[in-house]
């Protein structure tokens, strides 16, 4: 069985707000539960930029700013190769991956604040982190100075912009209109998607409009979990002869689910 392999969102409120915010170098927040294209959507601005918006370069956020600095210069070596970033570090013009990265290992949290502020001046990146979880004060701090002294701006992605969720990133108190809300897709788009990634099965169950309905009404608009359902589904265990053993996939789809809220 091969189960559901893309996953495109239609989010085309969301997608023109943070694109024209990018064109204005303004930063932003992406919230909304887990499982509603946070990701995707940044992925999708990131692969779609227009001309007049900086470069989104994705990096997770993390506690630590030595190790935030290294997946951001990182990330820039192998999105953009800046020539500037690629001679400070004594990198040839097509570097493997391991070679950049023991080019990065090799320079101090110092060293490298400084050259991606170097990297970042001119206005040409975007910052996105992805996802923001509790952001310390030190890693802030960091971030504070560097759209400070280069106008990059941040593009946060997490579950809210409360302090218990983001942390210190609160502290940039984004106004309203740079808060950009995933709530639940609308139900004849998630029909939608559940019909278009169904097809990528080998075979389709017996008991398909039983498995459509119960996984449309299961999932609530949240399109993660959907696709999590479908990619399960996809797995030859949940079948019996040529259907599909819905109660059993509902079943263990939330035992991971359920472990994670616990912890």
């Amino acid at each position: 069985m091969n189960g559901p392999k893309t996953f495109f969102l239609n989010r085309r409120v969301e997608l023109v707000r943070l694109h024209s915010l990018l064109q204005s170098r303004k930063s932003a927040l992406v919230h909304g539960p887990a499982g509603m294209g946070k990701t995707v959507l940044l992925q999708q601005i990131a692969a779609a930029r227009s001309p007049r918006e900086p470069h989104l370069i994705l990096a997770l956020a993390d506690r630590e700013p030595g190790r935030w600095l290294r997946g951001v210069v990182l990330g820039l070596l192998s999105q953009h190769s800046p020539p500037r970033l690629m001679k400070a570090l004594s990198l040839g013009e097509t570097p493997s991956a391991l070679d950049a990265q023991r080019a990065v290992v090799r320079q101090s949290a110092r060293a490298l604040r400084r050259l991606l502020s170097e990297s970042l001046e001119g206005g040409h990146y975007a910052l996105g982190l992805d996802p923001t979880y509790f952001l310390s004060r030190a890693s802030y701090e960091l971030l504070r100075d560097l759209t400070r002294t280069t106008g990059t701006p941040l593009i946060f992605s997490a579950h809210s912009g409360y302090m218990d969720d983001i942390g210190y990133a609160a502290k940039f108190a984004l106004p309203r209109e740079q808060r950009i809300a995933l709530g639940s897709l609308p139900a004849d788009e998630m029909a939608v998607l559940f019909d278009k990634e169904v097809r990528q099965f080998s075979r389709a169950p017996a008991n398909l409009e039983a498995f459509r309905e119960h996984a449309l009404n299961y999932a609530k608009g949240n399109p993660g979990t959907l696709l999590g359902l479908l990619r399960l589904a996809g797995q030859q265990r949940y079948w019996a002869g040529e259907s599909l053993k819905i109660h059993l996939l509902t079943v263990d789809f939330n035992l991971p689910r359920a472990s994670r809220e616990a912890h």
